[in-house]
């Protein structure tokens, strides 16, 4: 929180779109609740993550970039998706309409990482099968998109980008 404080008075990091690209989290503090001993990690979960991360990481380079494509379910989706953030701008996401401008782009590239990390990949072995974002992983990277919604609202608000300031100043321009 102190590092977002008063970022939104720095013209630079707002009037270039800095604050725009970023997916914010401001999760509750458990400062004053926090147990000394926890449960371990199951070991399928461990073993699942690291085989996930390993495969992310080791990936062999192709001889091209591999293009990740929609299918057109997904293709839907996102432009449901996109319709429905587009016509709220300018209302209910206005205090971050910068922010909620660029949250189907992010959408789509949530949705590439998911894709990605759903498949394992073994260029010398086999001619791997084109990368192609279903509805179910599109459907994940909406619901992860909506999930950063209101921490964004959270964190402008403590830039300094809440609601009211944003209203005022529209006041004083149509005043002036």
């Amino acid at each position: 929180p102190n590092v977002l404080s008063g970022m939104m008075q720095n013209g630079t990091f707002r009037g270039r779109g800095l604050t725009a690209r970023f997916l914010y989290c401001m999760p509750t503090s458990i400062v004053g609740q926090r147990k000394y001993r926890t449960a371990p990690i199951a070991v399928e979960l461990s073993r699942n993550y690291s085989a996930l991360i390993r495969n992310l990481l080791e990936d062999e380079q192709a001889a091209e970039p591999e293009e990740i494509t929609l299918s057109p379910e997904a293709d839907r989706l996102l432009e449901e998706f996109s319709g429905e953030v587009e016509c709220r701008l300018k209302t209910e996401y206005a205090d971050i309409a910068d922010w909620a401008g660029k949250l189907a782009g992010a959408v789509l590239r949530i949705a590439g990482v998911l894709c990605r990390a759903s498949v394992t990949r073994c260029y010398f072995l086999e001619d791997p099968e084109p990368l192609v974002v279903d509805a179910e992983i599109m459907q994940n990277a909406i619901s992860i998109g909506r999930y950063f919604i209101e921490h964004s609202r959270a964190a402008f608000s403590l830039m300094g980008a809440d609601a009211l300031v944003k209203q005022s100043q529209h006041l004083l321009d149509a005043i002036c």
